[in-house]
């Protein structure tokens, strides 16, 4: 197997992939932040958006990634497909009884949460039920690297997410259009999810020791989804109860913007699991990872400079009025996904080596200096205090994987270099983001770029010439 082929080609077609179904987003945003001028109304698509992911978190169990690992572990087919019913039947009976708890339980919930509206509650227990589905159905692509498929199920249901969005704004459903726009987008997917893989799931029988596996391996990792869910989520949450629904709104407008980096994890993200399981049995792995990560830090410190010098420009063609103010946070949103790499990769040998106790522990940790950063900084300096708190959650977590993992386990090995070049990273980005766009900082922007770009130019070269081979 030709591994850096492999990968590049992973990352290139996926990063293709990734950028056509989420330049639809961004193409529309403007249109749709003008139709729905109240800064209050995307807070309010934001907080809606935060209850799905932490029930998606709970549906699937901690499973997601150990049902990756299990369908490589044996070459058998009928051990893959035992694995895939399996998985398939255990996430979607969790998700069944979530949403009927959710229905249950809504006065509750309604009365804690979310100010008496009960309906609110109703729609995100079935927008919950469509949504893991969603993800479950769209899975099978990833794991049969079947590219083509993923980005026609992204374009799908980006096109259609939008364009149903702006009709039903027209209608006079403010910011119900956009639950409403993810739900029947998300239902479309599904429909063409079922079309190319209808027999994925149904193929194999349901494996009552393979299932005990994946929840001996996967029930850990829960309390780990959730901690990550709420360090993602706990901003918004100080951010309502310090601030208001549109500085909320405003923020959102930011982290929108920002997931232009996103694109670059997605790219990554949805490659990096065949690749990485894939070559989990190869006796170099800790090396091959660490050039991984070498090669990584090059491009998202580049990709993150490159962005950022042209920040206000972006925000000023894309917006107007108060959803401009979202470019303070831009630059401390838009580290974020670029940093989930580097944390990846690290992170996978936690769970190929089944010693996921340690990532519970760094998460827990970063969880709890997330708290006490946005308790501190929001108060302080508003919705940038937020995102200074985002970008101290990323640091830390990279932090104490790298002692842990590199340093203590030695589970991947880093050639010395990694960390001038990591340090240099960090000294520059904390300065910039304290001057602003100057002479000085824009030189040392160009410098930066110079030094990655000789340090990295012939291993890039020598990647370049195996994947053409």
């Amino acid at each position: 197997m030709n591994r850096a082929k492999l990968f590049i080609d992973n990352f290139f077609s996926y990063g293709l992939i990734s950028i056509l179904s989420r330049v639809i987003p961004f193409v529309f945003l403007p249109i749709i932040t003008r139709l729905l001028p109240d800064t209050s109304d995307f807070g309010v698509f934001d907080i809606f958006q935060v209850a799905i992911l932490l029930g998606t978190s709970f549906a699937f169990l901690g499973i997601y990634n150990p049902f990756f690992r299990e369908y490589f572990e044996k070459d058998e087919i009928k051990y893959k497909n035992d694995v895939a019913t399996t998985s398939f039947w255990l996430i979607f009976t969790n998700t069944c009884i979530i949403s009927f708890l959710l229905i249950c339980f809504h006065v509750f919930f309604a009365n804690h949460f979310f100010n008496d509206e009960y309906h609110f509650i109703l729609l995100i227990s079935f927008a919950l039920f469509i949504s893991v589905n969603h993800d479950i159905f769209v899975l099978p692509f990833r794991i049969q690297n079947n590219r083509k498929a993923f980005l026609t199920s992204g374009l799908i249901n980006a096109l259609s997410q939008k364009i149903v969005a702006i009709i039903l704004i027209f209608l006079g459903f403010s910011f119900f259009s956009l639950i409403y726009a993810m739900v029947i987008a998300n239902i479309i997917t599904i429909a063409y999810s079922l079309v190319k893989n209808r027999d994925f799931y149904f193929k194999g029988s349901f494996d009552k020791s393979i299932a005990k596996g994946l929840l001996k391996f996967g029930l850990p990792l829960l309390p780990i989804t959730v901690i990550m869910w709420g360090s993602q989520s706990i901003d918004r949450m100080f951010i309502i109860k310090y601030l208001d629904l549109s500085e909320l709104g405003v923020y959102a407008i930011g982290a929108r913007v920002a997931q232009v980096s996103h694109l670059v994890y997605m790219a990554f993200s949805v490659g990096w699991g065949y690749f990485a399981y894939s070559t989990m049995k190869d006796k170099d792995y800790p090396i091959l990872l660490g050039k991984i990560f070498s090669l990584s830090v090059a491009f998202i410190t580049s990709f993150y400079f490159i962005f950022y010098l042209f920040k206000d420009i972006i925000f000023n063609i894309l917006f107007t009025g108060d959803y401009i103010s979202g470019v303070i946070v831009f630059p401390y949103l838009l580290i974020g996904p670029l940093m989930m790499i580097l944390i990846s990769i690290l992170d996978i040998q936690t769970i190929v080596t089944k010693k996921t106790l340690f990532s519970l522990l760094i998460n827990g940790l970063v969880f709890v200096v997330v708290i006490i950063a946005n308790m501190i900084l929001i108060p302080r300096f508003g919705i940038l205090g937020a995102g200074i708190a985002n970008v101290l959650r990323y640091f830390f977590s990279m932090l104490l994987f790298m002692i842990i993992v590199v340093k203590v386990k030695k589970l991947v090995i880093l050639s010395h270099h990694v960390y001038w070049v990591l340090g240099i990273f960090i000294l520059l980005f904390i300065y910039i983001n304290i001057v602003g766009i100057t002479l000085i900082s824009t030189l040392s922007i160009i410098g930066y770029l110079t030094m990655v770009f000789v340090m990295y130019y012939k291993q890039m070269m020598m990647y370049f010439k195996k994947w053409k081979n």
